[in-house]
C-alpha cells in the first residue's frame, strides 16, 4: 500500500478488519494488491529465470507485465511472453 495513495485510508481500514483472519486477509490482499506472488515454496536455488511475482496486467495499457525474477532482476515482459510464461494470467479487455 502506498501511504500517499488516494485510497490508502480506505484500504488500511479494510485490511485492519480482516487482519486476524488469515483466509480473509489473503483474499483481501489478492483483490487489492498490485502484484501477484508466485514464489511460495520456492528455495534460494530456484532457476534465475523463475518468476517470483508479477504486476497485475491492467497496468501499461495491457501491453506488458513487470516481473521479478529469482536472480533479483525486474523485467517488462510483452503481453505474449507473459501469457506464455505465467500460467493463468489474463489481460482485461479494457
Amino acid at each position: 500500500l502506498c501511504p500517499a495513495g488516494e485510497n490508502s485510508r480506505r484500504l488500511l481500514r479494510e485490511l485492519a478488519q480482516v487482519a486476524n483472519d488469515p483466509a480473509a486477509c489473503a483474499q483481501w490482499i489478492n483483490q487489492n494488491a498490485h502484484f501477484v506472488w508466485l514464489g511460495a515454496g520456492l528455495r534460494d536455488d530456484a532457476a534465475p529465470e523463475t518468476i517470483l511475482l508479477y504486476e497485475r496486467p491492467s497496468n501499461h495499457n495491457r501491453q506488458g507485465v513487470h516481473v521479478l525474477l529469482a536472480d533479483g532482476r525486474v523485467e517488462l515482459l510483452s503481453r505474449a511472453e507473459a501469457q506464455q510464461r505465467i500460467a493463468g494470467i489474463e489481460f482485461p479487455d479494457r
